[in-house]
């Protein structure tokens, strides 16, 4: 039966809610309307109108079959209000009233984060950033930040801050314009430490433990009693030698703290030598921490054993000693009826007090104790530089002291770079220690020559020709032409050729370029690793290596100088000969404090005194060509060979006494690239047997 129109329908009753769609295109925000369904029996559907002008003012409608009170408008224009109503009509094609008009606005919302690969969790459900909404404007919505936030295995992310100021949790009202908002997190990466060994020492941080993307984590390692920490490693790589140090968190890392067993050894020593003899039980060349070992003092006939010296004392015999560390214990005997009094004495030989230095050049002299010397020390100023290596051969002392032991190996020289020192007066002490711990100090106040307060120069001209120069050896005397080249490494004139005179006594200058030019290798920081490096092959340790660093392959040498360089083993180094032509000359003393060796080579142990360096008169040999051959052994007698040829400049015999003229004159020497010019004074150095700068005056 026919209804005048909307008699019998039942308006219906519209709510509004927006479906959430994730796309970055703003065509696909949609409009989702639902209403309440009417009841009656003959509906047929539904007309739903919407327009965009104005309240009531519409379109064409939509037309919906059936009993489904939903429509959703797609294509939503972001920020432009939306007007719906929606008509019943039933079968006959009866409409109903128009229901209440409901209106909506539709806008973007987009959460950014950073890092851009975190998670959020809206209205309860978990959505990875950076994602946009679309929703009614004055909506609400809850925006949870899960903290932390797992992403792979020892890395995660911690809420830091929202841009808007928000906390972890909130609620949001969805503002009329476009809004955008990003959560900062924090990265963090799980830093996991051990031991190698259980019980082997103690590690701080302990654990695992979470911290900042780019934090620098301080590390520390103590070792227990009998244990000696190695290094830090990380996969298979090394992190560091050093127990303390610090960890870049730019990832996961687990750190594994490496111990080893400490071995220990037990040198003995008898004095005077001869006189007696210390067996050790068990006989053995190291020890572990704890381990007990016998010692007895037997004296050979017409002596008596008078005490223990170095790191033991008193006068037990036998006497057990417990094996915490490296022990180097003196027996000292004396002779039946002679009383012994210990005395520590020495001498620096150079520099001189009140010597004009400039330039590299050795630091030498001797020292003597009758219960032996234990370590030599450098101080300049007051301050500690080093150890310099004891045992230099010296027939003299040994001639001139002969109630002392060991006179023949008192010797120490070091070479040293004053030009490393501001110009001026400075203070160069020797402290020789004997092994009673008593200490001798050997002194001298020195005077530095340099261009300038700080850096090192190169100068034109940097060669030139002394011609008559009269050298006098052994009362003889003869006329020579001197070329003199300059070492811009070691700031110093050295003579580069000695040769008969030609008649006429001034200085010519000789090219800078002159391929006669060459540089002497200095004992300061490696910057590239020495040229030279000569290795022994190892299956199970660090190899044996080392490198003569003066005289170099192929250089010219005059006057007095040091042999040095540096040579590491994990086993320990055990002596250090020097050949010269092929015959054993020496032993070269060794133990000079090494800094850059050790920054080098952080695995060796006592990379930090590596040094060898021995004081050598090369004007003792016949000009021309030489070799220099050390042999460098290892506890186990393993050995490397350390090599160069050299060729020898001298004058017409060992020691020149005399040179006529003592002092002369560099005029006219120009600073490269500053434009200064100085003049230069240089004289005879009888110790050196080379002529040494002894006044620089700025023109």
């Amino acid at each position: 039966m026919s209804r005048p129109f909307g008699s019998y329908l039942r308006v219906v009753w519209v709510s509004l809610s927006l479906s959430v769609v994730i796309s970055s295109s703003v065509s696909a925000a949609q409009i989702k309307l639902t209403w309440e369904p009417n009841t009656e029996p003959d509906l047929a559907g539904y007309y739903v109108y919407y327009g965009e002008a104005a309240p009531s003012t519409y379109g064409k409608p939509v037309k919906i079959i059936g009993n489904n009170p939903n429509y959703t408008l797609g294509n939503v224009v972001l920020g432009r209000r939306y007007f719906f109503a929606v008509k019943a009509y039933d079968s006959a094609g009866n409409e109903g009233h128009f229901s209440d008009e409901v209106s909506a606005v539709v806008q973007s919302y987009t959460v950014n984060s950073t890092p851009p690969d975190s998670e959020i969790a809206v209205d309860g459900v978990t959505y990875k950033l950076p994602e946009t909404f679309y929703w009614i404007v004055g909506s609400q919505h809850t925006i949870d930040v899960p903290s932390p936030q797992e992403k792979t295995t020892g890395k995660r992310y911690v809420f830091n801050l929202w841009s808007n100021g928000g906390g972890t949790s909130g609620t949001v009202t969805v503002p009329s314009s476009k809004t955008v908002d990003t959560v900062l997190l924090t990265t963090q990466y799980l830093l996991t430490t051990s031991t190698n060994i259980g019980e082997a020492g103690t590690i701080s941080p302990a654990g695992s433990f979470w911290h900042d993307k780019g934090e620098m984590v301080p590390i520390s390692a103590a070792a227990n009693p009998g244990q000696k920490f190695r290094y830090w490693s990380f996969g298979a790589g090394v992190i560091s030698s050093k127990s303390t140090a610090s960890i870049n968190m730019k990832g996961p890392k687990k750190i594994v703290a490496v111990f080893v067993l400490e071995h220990y050894s037990l040198g003995i020593k008898v004095t005077p030598r001869g006189s007696g003899s210390v067996p050790k039980i068990p006989s053995k060349i190291s020890y572990i921490y704890g381990e007990q070992v016998s010692l007895e003092a037997k004296p050979k006939p017409g002596y008596l054993f008078t005490g223990w010296g170095g790191d033991l004392t008193g006068t037990q015999n036998p006497v057990t000693v417990t094996m915490d560390g490296n022990k180097s214990i003196v027996a000292n005997f004396a002779k039946i009826g002679q009383v012994t009094q210990p005395s520590l004495i020495g001498k620096l030989e150079s520099p001189t007090d009140g010597e004009t230095v400039s330039g590299t050049r050795p630091i030498f002299g001797w020292a003597l104790d009758r219960g032996g010397i234990s370590r030599i020390e450098l101080l300049v100023d007051g301050h500690s530089i080093g150890e310099i290596p004891y045992g230099g051969t010296r027939l003299d002392i040994k001639e001139a002291y002969p109630d002392y032991s060991g006179g023949e190996r008192s010797g120490f020289a070091w070479p040293f770079d004053y030009s490393a020192l501001s110009p001026g007066e400075h203070s160069i002490q020797v402290r020789a220690y004997n092994r009673r711990g008593e200490a001798l100090d050997l002194g001298a106040g020195i005077l530095v020559k340099k261009f300038y307060d700080e850096g090192v120069v190169d100068i034109s001209p940097g060669a030139g020709q002394l011609s008559g120069v009269k050298a006098t050896v052994d009362g003889i005397t003869e006329p020579y032409d001197v070329v003199l080249l300059w070492s811009q490494e070691s700031q110093e004139f050295r003579i580069e050729e000695i040769k008969p005179a030609s008649g006429r006594q001034e200085i010519l200058s000789v090219p800078l370029s002159d391929p006669r030019i060459t540089p002497l290798p200095l004992p300061g920081e490696v910057q590239s690793l020495p040229p030279k490096i000569v290795m022994a092959p190892s299956q199970v340790y660090l190899p044996l290596i080392g490198s003569l660093e003066s005289p170099a392959m192929g250089s010219k040498v005059s006057g007095v100088r040091t042999i040095h360089g540096w040579a590491l083993d994990e086993k320990g180094i055990s002596r250090i000969e020097l050949f010269v032509d092929g015959k054993y000359y020496c032993d070269v003393p060794y133990g000079g404090t090494r800094r850059d060796i050790e920054k080098a080579y952080l695995l060796y142990p006592e990379a930090g005194r590596s040094g060898f360096a021995l004081l050598y008169n090369f004007s003792a040999l016949p000009a021309g060509d030489h070799t220099l051959l050390l042999k460098v052994f290892n506890s186990e007698d393993e050995v490397i060979d350390l090599a160069a040829d050299v060729v020898l400049e001298k004058f017409h015999g060992d020691v020149v006494t005399h040179i006529e003229p003592d002092k002369v004159w560099f005029p006219g020497v120009s600073v490269n690239g500053t434009g200064d010019t100085f003049d230069l004074e240089l004289a005879w150095s009888l110790q050196y047997q080379s002529f040494e700068i002894s006044g620089i005056l700025p023109r």
